[in-house]
């Protein structure tokens, strides 16, 4: 059965420092490389972020994805120019009204996928609302697949919360066996998004960082330099094309080839 473009979202993490300059430069790597969206992180306090998911250990990370609200206005319109779609990534509800005027998705990480009053917040502002489904269990992700069932907008994607995640874990057969919508890859390598894809994924999200990102961030261990980005797009693409719709039809390179078939009119 034909399906629409598989959807390719990066995903800068905390690799910007919460830098304009580095954010604006990854806009356009993003771009380049062919994404279709590029998705940030962001809180306006860290330390509330850091309390509200009783990590304060994690304050500083935090603060690594933290920018000023107005800076969404410059970054929407970078995306604008480059042709990419905007998108953000927030924890705390009354952040989701701070990004809803950039936004045409909401993206809700693993950590709140089980809370069920925030994944309300969001449905609340009737916009499509992608959820990455890492550290939980079957029984777990019973209740999202039941939730979507009510509301289709809803995009489950399949996600191993380890960073780097490895491939001996990333059970991407888990796709095809709950149906979900994608993959959200911590792997940092460059064939597993293509190998999501073969899965069913229709959605595919990794990180990536500019060549000259500090090797001491959290979050380059499982993040592309530019280049492997720009290749792990292509095998995204690559076998989009290799699955196909589905329908088996002889293949109009086949057709020289039919003359020589026994038993067939």
């Amino acid at each position: 059965m034909a399906q629409d473009r598989v959807l390719i979202v990066a995903e800068p993490g905390g690799t910007h420092e919460g830098k304009l300059d580095r954010m604006l430069a990854m806009i356009r790597v993003a771009a380049e490389a062919g994404a279709d969206v590029i998705k940030f992180q962001w809180t306006a306090d860290a330390v509330k972020h850091a309390k509200h998911r009783n990590a304060p250990e994690l304050a500083e990370a935090y603060r690594r994805i933290a920018f000023p609200a107005e800076w969404h206005a410059k970054l929407w319109t970078a995306c604008q120019e480059a042709k990419i779609e905007y998108a953000c990534t927030v924890a705390l509800k009354e952040e989701l009204e701070v990004i809803d005027q950039f936004v045409k998705r909401f993206k809700v990480a693993s950590f709140d996928a089980g809370d069920e009053i925030f994944i309300r917040a969001n449905e609340a502002y009737c916009k499509p609302i992608l959820i990455s489904t890492g550290m939980q269990s079957g029984e777990e992700l019973q209740w999202l697949l039941r939730r979507r069932e009510r509301n289709p907008s809803l995009k489950l994607l399949h996600c191993i919360s380890a960073y780097p995640a490895s491939v001996g874990e990333s059970n991407l057969a888990v796709i095809r066996v709950y149906g979900l919508d994608g993959f959200s890859d911590h792997s940092g390598q460059i064939i597993t998004g293509g190998l999501a894809v073969a899965a069913g994924a229709r959605i595919i999200e990794t990180h990536f960082r500019l060549d000259d990102c500090d090797h001491s961030n959290p979050d380059f261990p499982h993040s592309l330099m530019p280049a492997e980005f720009q290749e792990y797009v292509a095998g995204v693409r690559w076998a989009e094309r290799a699955l196909g719709d589905g329908i088996k039809r002889c293949q109009p390179s086949e057709e020289p080839m039919k003359r020589y078939r026994v038993g067939a009119e």
